[in-house]
């Protein structure tokens, strides 16, 4: 996550996913027995950082099986329910809003001002890696 030049680390504990549990916006009623953990948990952080943009740039998740359409799309609605932008990286399977290059990803991170925030987040096979490296450099 980038919020005003920082990475925050961020871990999930099965334990505290499941005691905080009921922290989701009131009315969520999406099922989120098969959501990714990590995502999940990214996602609720993003949400309770101060008021400002918040964007998550979501590659594939490729660990999710044969339901990964659903499941993306999944994690699209989470994110929006808790106020998030949500972007594809290199895939529409979060919704009609994607960037299919680095350099495309780069200049939508660099859009953003002091006080927002951005989740990016996908598999190892999305190599967000390379985005987040070359965002570092362009703000350097």
């Amino acid at each position: 996550m980038l919020h005003n030049g920082a990475c925050p680390d961020i871990r999930v504990d099965p334990q505290t996913f499941a005691r905080d549990f009921d922290r989701l916006p009131f009315g969520y009623e999406h099922d989120l027995s098969g959501l990714d953990l990590l995502a999940f948990e990214a996602l609720r952080a993003l949400a309770e950082l101060p008021d400002g943009r918040k964007l998550a740039l979501l590659g594939l998740m490729a660990e999710l099986g044969p339901d990964t359409g659903s499941e993306h799309q999944r994690t699209a609605r989470l994110a929006e329910t808790l106020g998030i932008e949500v972007v594809g990286y290199q895939t529409p399977l979060y919704g009609s809003r994607f960037v299919s290059s680095t350099d495309d990803a780069v200049a939508l991170l660099l859009q953003l001002g002091p006080g927002d925030a951005a989740l990016v987040k996908g598999s190892r096979v999305a190599r967000l890696e390379d985005v987040v490296q070359r965002h570092s450099e362009a703000m350097a």
